[in-house]
């Protein structure tokens, strides 16, 4: 990916690991939304990475806002594929 298509994000409730083109992003913390701001990069998909169904998007001018439902966190971290266009 190019430099300023990479997404980084680390904080007290979520950090981001890069591979293969890929961004996993790790809830640390039991989320039901996260927000994602606004990027240069445009996301193409989020999916959860252990049970690989897709997660739901809203997308404003601001971010983006991803659901995760309770079935899909994990207690330790939640992780979340995301693909860029």
């Amino acid at each position: 990916m190019a430099a300023n298509r990479d997404l980084y994000l680390a904080d007290e409730q979520m950090v981001s690991t890069q591979k293969n083109g890929k961004i996993y992003l790790h809830l640390l913390d039991d989320q039901e939304l996260v927000f994602i701001k606004k990027f240069d990069a445009e996301i193409a998909s989020v999916n959860f990475y252990d049970s690989g169904r897709k997660a739901k998007l809203e997308k404003t001018s601001y971010g983006t806002f991803i659901k995760v439902p309770k079935a899909e966190r994990n207690d330790i971290a939640t992780t979340l594929e995301i693909k860029l266009k």
